[in-house]
């Protein structure tokens, strides 16, 4: 829902997706990278503007935010 075409569903999901990793223990069970690749994802979590061109948004953030999970971006 990162990635939806309405930046108030970007918006929403970027927060909910924020506040539920908040709630972790541990990262490890979630993120591959564990503890620094959590630090890396709450920074670019937080300082991403969901409401921002979806193109751009997109190209700049997209395959970074799949990474953090140990997922591959599907090309078209």
């Amino acid at each position: 829902m990162l990635y939806h075409n309405f930046p108030k569903v970007r918006q929403m999901a970027a927060e909910k997706l924020y506040t539920g990793m908040l709630t972790k223990d541990s990262y490890e069970d979630l993120m591959p990278g564990g503890e620094e690749a959590y630090e890396q994802f709450d920074a670019l979590i937080s300082e991403t503007d969901w409401n921002s061109d979806l193109k751009k948004l997109t190209a700049d953030t997209k395959d970074k935010m799949y990474g953090f999970f140990g997922h591959e971006v599907k090309q078209k």
